[in-house]
């Protein structure tokens, strides 16, 4: 059904358990798996009118984050047997996604709830609900 999952991951533990859903789904299906997790750009503009050396701290500690966030994720699919790829861009999220999806031709996304909001409020302004007006693709949001 799926031969080409994506999953973005900020390390929220709603992530992580999309990220165990997307192995799993990838591994019942032999689907591949790639692992994104986003620098979003409009945190680095909070920064902007902060000295150069707190901008370039908060920059580089978001960069570490998100390659964390994509290896623990990867070391998951490895543990389990799934083949994946891991990427970190930076960029607001949701068309980093959907640019990603396109280029590697995914056909479903897989993201985690944002927060501890309600789906009524992921659905009206967050990624998911930009997501699902930019992609061709499936797209699921595991709670």
């Amino acid at each position: 059904m799926y031969e080409n999952i994506l999953i973005a991951t900020d390390g929220s533990e709603y992530a992580v358990r999309a990220a165990e859903v997307a192995i799993e789904l990838a591994k019942k299906m032999e689907a591949g798996l790639l692992v994104l997790s986003v620098i979003d750009s409009g945190v680095l503009r909070d920064f902007c009118h902060e000295p150069e050396t707190d901008r370039r701290r908060v920059e580089r500690d978001m960069r570490l984050a998100a390659e964390g966030n994509v290896e623990y994720v990867v070391k998951l699919g490895e543990e389990a047997g799934v083949e994946m790829k891991g990427h970190v861009l930076a960029g607001r999220p949701n068309i980093e996604i959907v640019n990603l999806a396109n280029r590697e031709g995914v056909d479903l996304i897989i993201l985690g709830k944002h927060r501890r909001q309600n789906l009524g409020r992921i659905m009206r302004g967050d990624v998911a609900a930009r997501l699902l007006e930019d992609t061709d693709c499936s797209v699921l949001v595991v709670v």
